[in-house]
């Protein structure tokens, strides 16, 4: 009996060393942050457009006019009252969150570049090394790229639904080294979007003010899509009247910053009608700061 219990405690012991060894190597040279989403698997199709670009980028990019991320907040807060407001136009800003996404991401990506408009997309870092193409591919059509954390993780990076900085700043540093790996060591991002908007949740004020010492400013919106619900209850339709009904419903309409996910098949199927609905109502399109310094073909 004495030796079974020996052998036991040996095996459960070998074990543990196996697990501590297998763990120790998975950790090594990075940062652990916990990552609070699925990871979404890379589209050959990226890698084929993206070997196509060479001869055909300078008739696909798309034509937009960019607007620095301080100056739409300010718009987005303080409405007609602001100084610099456009009151003699509309605009309307796309911006599409939790990607990238092998599947929707690049079918909104087409989208776009065939409706000759651009978006800002919100990329998850935990996601990027799967879909490095993709992000090559938005800002090579003339999309912009803002940075949305590393982990998406609500209760990493707001405990308690308040904002801890320490972590907002870590999960950003790990972030930044994801897209120096795939768009070189000098490229520098302005935008910020706080994973769930930084109206959901407490006690932000540090977190933000150690964001602008990397030149970071955070951004929200004032019409969704309503498309963070599940799949089965989404469509072309619901999502539709999310965006029309949002928009009738702001105060100021000169200028909307809309909020809509690429995780959603619904979502995809709707941004062509999204686009024609605010043609029709006479907006130009516009993206946030681009990322400067990154490595173009």
């Amino acid at each position: 009996m004495q030796r079974k219990k020996v052998r036991f405690y040996l095996c459960i012991s070998l074990l543990l060393l196996v697990f501590l060894v297998f763990f120790s190597g998975c950790m090594t040279g990075r940062l652990s942050i916990p990552i609070g989403h699925i990871k979404h698997r890379a589209h050959p199709k990226a890698d084929a457009l993206l070997e196509a670009l060479p001869a055909f980028q300078a008739r696909e990019k798309a034509s937009v006019k960019v607007y620095s991320a301080a100056q739409v907040q300010e718009w987005l807060r303080y409405g007609s009252k602001s100084s610099t407001y456009p009151h003699d136009k509309k605009i309307v800003f796309i911006t599409v969150d939790d990607g990238p996404n092998a599947k929707h991401g690049m079918s909104m990506i087409e989208t776009l570049r065939r409706y000759n408009v651009a978006a800002t997309f919100f990329y998850i870092g935990g996601y990027l090394p799967q879909n490095e193409n993709q992000v090559k591919l938005a800002l090579e059509y003339g999309n912009s790229i803002g940075l949305h954390s590393d982990s998406h993780n609500y209760r990493y990076l707001y405990p308690g639904r308040s904002g801890n900085a320490d972590a907002v700043i870590q999960d950003l540093k790990v972030l930044l080294q994801r897209y120096q790996a795939i768009l070189g060591e000098n490229v520098a991002f302005t935008v910020y979007r706080y994973p769930g908007g930084h109206m959901s949740w407490k006690n932000l004020g540090e977190a933000d003010q150690r964001l602008a010492n990397f030149g970071l400013t955070w951004l929200d919106w004032n019409v969704s899509t309503g498309d963070s619900v599940r799949e089965d209850s989404l469509s072309v339709e619901v999502i539709m009247n999310n965006v029309r009904g949002t928009t009738e419903r702001i105060g100021d309409k000169n200028v909307i910053v809309l909020l809509m996910h690429e995780t959603k098949a619904a979502t995809a199927e709707a941004l062509p009608h999204i686009i024609e609905y605010y043609s029709g109502l006479g907006y130009e399109f516009g993206i946030l700061d681009s990322p400067k310094g990154w490595h173009e073909r």
